[in-house]
């Protein structure tokens, strides 16, 4: 997919700093729901903050403090905006495919999540330093995922 570029004046809604995207996202990407992107603000390069609906059709960019303090930008501001669809695949930590083994039902539940909530496992498994910490992270998370499962598929 060729990035789209567009321009846009930030916005602050409640406690959020947003930029309204200014084109289709239905035509564009396919679907009215939230949309993983990557891209450039002003130059700044982010991956893995989505587009999200608004509820009247269009979509918005969340711009995080980081990123506004980088581009020297506030509400009321302008920025250029590229960007694109974001559909790099996570990287599940060895530990936890190897926790998977044990438990097909987990792994089936974490399979069926969103790209944020696998991201949640995946970074709280190799978010750990030491390794034992990491094996028992990876061992947490598949009883929690197998119990939600065996909750949700026995009622």
């Amino acid at each position: 997919m060729k990035p789209v570029k567009f321009k846009t004046k930030l916005k602050k809604v409640g406690t959020w700093t947003i930029a309204v995207a200014t084109f289709d996202t239905y035509k564009l990407f396919g679907t009215k729901k939230t949309i993983r992107t990557k891209g450039t603000i002003n130059g700044y390069c982010y991956s893995g903050i989505s587009l999200m609906p608004l509820g009247d059709g269009t979509h918005f960019l969340p711009i995080k403090k980081e990123i506004r303090k980088a581009i020297k930008k506030d509400a009321g501001d302008t920025v250029k905006i590229e960007l694109q669809s974001d559909t790099a695949e996570l990287q599940v930590p060895v530990e936890l495919a190897e926790a998977f083994e044990a438990s097909p039902e987990a792994q089936k539940l974490f399979k069926s999540y969103s790209f944020s909530q696998r991201k949640y496992y995946t970074e709280y498994v190799s978010g750990a330093k030491r390794q034992e910490t990491k094996d028992k992270r990876a061992v947490e998370a598949v009883i929690k995922l197998e119990r939600l499962y065996q909750e949700k598929n026995n009622g």
